[in-house]
């Protein structure tokens, strides 16, 4: 059955998806040795990573990294909101954005939440108390319990009103003594700060004993007839916080942390980053330019470059020494002049042959039947030599015209070989310039000390020790070598670990958005997938901090989920669903298969709580590497020139000496190296949530 372009497409997407999978886990295992989780935490790899404009994230931030402002800005405080906000998927590698925000994820995760008992004396079974219940009970009916010396006050009624007695006797001697200080600053008959003190400190001594006095009586009052110590410690027993009082308290907290912008249409729960200046650091190392070159590498470049132009030289002056000498191919493969009669011949020998097996069925003498099938032996010999040829003269046919083609190929690259001998030699003229500033610098200094020496001036004193940075390192080196061969079975392992949220446009990816890319950037892709590359990069993670959130809700004992609602099977399970390197065995009475078992938890098994930003990416890309530079060749930074591989987004020009390209390709002794200069999101860390519903324990 012939298969239609519809089904093609979707086999090309599926092995596409493989390709980025496989490469993105190898990079994923990576990151994870380097920056280890904890087992209740998961690391999602972010393809394609995000790339971020940092102007938007560094306002409130000097040129030091001091911050200028107490608050951050808040254009700042939005965009790291929304930067926060998306929940992520539950695989380990996430293609796109889901969409979904984690701040309205909690909010209605919340609302599935109600108490697990009761300590006010009201359990789901009304028939029986348990033992704090009977405690909580006792403590409410004493306080409540009618005073038998004054019956129509209650225990907690008088305890308050001997409370304010004391409360106004202490503010009637705090009232005193400020009224006799402004009285004695008023009093003319004391202009010194000295006679007022004098004067102050003579009505004190008097009045003093009589105002402590009246406080010391109150206060008894209190002990004795308002009965202060068994109250506080009744009231102690029925003030415990309930646990829906700490749900409450969390979905305030979150109300009140509400970031928007100044007309007050898009509104986001505010997050704190750390490091506080991330941006900055991560735009600090962007902005950090390559080391500088030697003469020795220099001199390298130069003396290269000018051996690949004396080569295209020479082609451009005589291309004959590319021709292969062909000359004329025939459209058809030649057919030898002797296979008619050898047809003919194979023919009339099968006639015989027939011939002569009848009449040996009539119990003829074997000699005519083995006279008849020598022949037809004969017969057949010579038209499989006929044939033989015509194949060979088939394969001959196409040797020829693909050096005919390869010759077409060197004529019709004429004017782009010019081309590229001018940018060469533009290129040579730049590292010359390059050269040149550096050589008399070295030379004059040189000659300068031989001068001085002869003259007997002393030589110069040592530099001073370079400015120990105590500036704190966020960032930790990562090096992955990624195959481009793998077996079966690392493929299969590797097809079902992504998962796809909102609109993905990603390389040889084509989901969901109405992306189309060129076949240059598609070639250039695929061979970057299918070669061996050493990725280097640098990443840091800057971990998120949410007020509002009360992660500890998710392990109060007091709170249960409302029946048939499913938060999260815990962190062993989950992890090993979202993860297919890891076994998952069900249990006997689980008919739900792996999917249906993470659509079931969707709702809010974990959150995000820091990302990975990397910085400094290098693919050093070994093998055939024409398509790769040639997309770099030719293409600009629009996005439709963007290629990516694994979580790495890649865009840009194909010289090296731009520092304003966010991606430079360099042509190696074994392929290409490819640099990305900008800092990008590659992954999110999430704290996964506790088995809700929770899971009982085994009875011993």
């Amino acid at each position: 059955m012939a298969t239609t372009g519809k089904e093609k497409l979707d086999q090309q997407r599926k092995e596409q998806l493989e390709t980025v999978a496989r490469i993105s886990l190898d990079i994923r295992r990576a990151v994870i040795a380097s920056l280890p989780t904890p087992p209740e935490q998961f690391l999602s790899l972010n393809v394609p990573g995000k790339v971020l404009n940092f102007k938007d994230f560094t306002d409130g931030w000097d040129d030091e990294g001091n911050a200028t402002d107490v608050v951050p800005p808040l254009r700042v405080q939005l965009n790291e909101a929304i930067l926060s906000d998306d929940m992520p998927t539950l695989s380990g590698i996430q293609l796109g954005p889901t969409g979904r925000s984690v701040a309205q994820s909690y909010s209605a995760t919340l609302s599935k939440f109600c108490p697990a008992g009761s300590t006010t004396g009201i359990p789901d079974d009304s028939t029986s108390l348990t033992d704090e219940e009977k405690r909580y009970q006792k403590a409410m009916e004493w306080l409540l319990y009618k005073d038998p010396d004054h019956p129509k006050q209650s225990r907690i009624d008088i305890y308050k009103e001997k409370q304010t007695e004391y409360t106004d006797a202490f503010e009637r001697k705090t009232k005193a003594f400020n009224e006799a200080l402004e009285r004695v600053v008023a009093d003319p008959r004391y202009p010194t700060l000295k006679a007022q003190r004098e004067a102050y400190d003579r009505w004190v001594q008097v009045n003093q004993k009589t105002y402590n006095n009246h406080i010391q009586a109150a206060y008894m009052d209190w002990v004795t007839t308002g009965k202060k110590e068994e109250v506080e410690y009744y009231f102690a027993v029925v003030d415990n916080d309930s646990a829906m009082s700490r749900v409450e308290a969390s979905k305030k907290a979150m109300r009140n942390a509400i970031v928007s912008d100044p007309d007050g249409t898009v509104e986001y729960s505010k997050v704190i980053l750390t490091p506080s200046n991330w941006a900055w650091i991560a735009l600090k190392k962007m902005k950090a330019g390559p080391p500088e070159e030697t003469e020795e590498t220099l001199t390298y470049k130069i003396t290269r470059l000018m051996e690949i132009n004396a080569v295209l030289q020479g082609i451009v002056k005589d291309p004959s020494v590319l021709n292969s000498g062909t000359g004329d191919v025939p459209d058809l493969p030649t057919e030898p002049k002797d296979l008619p009669d050898n047809v003919d011949s194979f023919l009339k020998a099968l006639k015989e042959y027939q011939t002569a097996l009848t009449e040996y069925q009539k119990d003829t003498s074997e000699a005519a039947l083995e006279t008849a099938n020598n022949k037809i032996s004969a017969a057949r010999e010579a038209l499989s030599k006929g044939f033989g040829e015509i194949q060979r003269s088939g394969i001959g046919l196409l040797n020829k015209r693909a050096a005919k083609s390869q010759d077409g190929l060197f004529e019709n690259q004429a004017a782009a070989i010019r081309l590229q001998i001018t940018a060469n030699e533009a290129k040579i003229a730049s590292l010359e310039d390059k050269l040149k500033t550096l050589a008399p610098k070295d030379n004059a200094s040189s000659f300068q000390d031989i001068i001085a020496q002869s003259a007997g001036i002393p030589p110069p004193l040592p530099d001073p020790p370079a400015t120990v940075d105590d500036t704190p390192n966020f960032w930790t080196k990562i090096t992955v070598e990624v195959s481009s061969s793998y077996t079966a079975e690392q493929t299969q392992s590797r097809s079902s670990s992504y998962s796809v949220g909102g609109s993905v446009r990603w390389g040889l990816l084509s989901i969901g958005g109405g992306y189309s890319s060129s076949s240059q950037s598609t070639d250039a892709a695929r061979q970057m997938a299918n070669s061996s590359v050493k990725v280097s990069f640098e990443c840091m993670r800057v971990d998120i901090a949410r007020g509002w959130l009360r992660g500890e809700l998710f392990y109060d004992d007091g709170l249960k989920v409302l029946k048939d609602n499913y938060i999260s099977p815990g962190p062993n399970i989950l992890s090993k669903l979202m993860d297919p390197g890891k076994e998952y065995v069900a249990d006997e009475d689980e008919k739900l298969s792996r999917e249906q078992l993470l659509q079931r938890y969707e709702m809010f098994p974990m959150y995000p709580t820091s990302f990975i930003l990397a910085a400094n990416v290098v693919l050093e890309i070994t093998g055939e590497t024409s398509d790769i530079q040639s997309h770099f060749a030719t293409s600009t930074t629009s996005a439709g020139s963007y290629i990516g591989f694994g979580p790495f987004s890649i865009g840009g020009s194909y010289s090296s000496t731009s520092t304003s390209a966010s991606s430079t390709c360099e042509a190696t002794a074994n392929g290409c190296k490819i640099t990305i200069k900008s800092p990008q999101i590659i992954g999110w860390v999430s704290q996964i949530v506790p088995a809700l519903p929770r899971v009982r324990s085994a009875e011993p």
